[in-house]
């Protein structure tokens, strides 16, 4: 339901996905719909991994991509528990740790490390797969590790009641979104024509009727 609603949408933008690169508040409202689309995987996923599961005896299990990363309350719990836990367990044994275990190296250090590491990998994912620039792309890991570094810092895990980390969590990642996760959107309805997610849903809820307007 949600990536229909998304391609739909976008099917209504005049100039396709990427003529929203030049309004930011109407960028914010198609990506609130491709975090629908994202963290809505989590039940399949879930599906996925008892069957995994179930079918090898406990032999056997799969990682989740992610782990309800909707309910984090920092971006720390963000990006380091819950959301694509393939690459950040990659980044955390391939980076963090060995650079954590050098002398004189704080793990802060440690950490923006592995943004840049994660940053220099998607500026290749944002030239390679949407023709853009790379830049923007290495900003958005080198900001989210600068944000990760004063949440700790300032121990705001500790400070904020967890719904107001949440809210603040996802704001930061929502404000952020143009500069690398909305490549997705700029890409425009024929990037889902031609990558289709290949899962179908056991119950098709109907499309929401509403599409994101511009903000006069």
């Amino acid at each position: 339901m949600s990536e229909e609603w998304l391609v739909g949408c976008l099917e209504g933008v005049e100039g396709g996905g990427n003529a929203l690169r030049s309004d930011y508040w109407l960028t914010l409202q198609f990506m609130l719909i491709w975090a629908v689309n994202l963290f809505s995987m989590t039940f399949v996923q879930d599906m996925q991994m008892a069957l995994v599961s179930l079918l090898s005896l406990d032999r056997y299990e799969m990682l989740p991509f992610n782990d309800w990363a909707i309910t984090s309350t920092s971006l720390r719990e963000f990006w380091g528990r819950r959301y694509n836990r393939l690459v950040s367990t990659l980044l955390h044994q391939s980076v963090f740790t060995p650079l954590k275990e050098q002398p004189g190296l704080s793990s802060a250090g440690a950490a923006m490390a592995a943004f840049l590491v994660s940053g220099l990998l998607h500026m290749h994912v944002a030239v390679v797969t949407f023709s853009a620039s790379p830049f923007p792309a290495l900003m958005f890991f080198v900001l989210n590790g600068v944000g990760c570094y004063l949440e700790a810092r300032l121990k705001l895990d500790k400070r904020l009641p967890a719904p107001v980390g949440m809210l603040l969590t996802h704001a930061v990642l929502l404000g952020l979104s143009p500069l690398y996760p909305a490549l997705f959107v700029y890409a425009g309805p024929q990037f889902y024509h031609d990558n289709p997610s290949g899962t179908q849903p056991l119950v098709r809820l109907p499309v929401p009727p509403l599409c994101p307007h511009k903000i006069v």
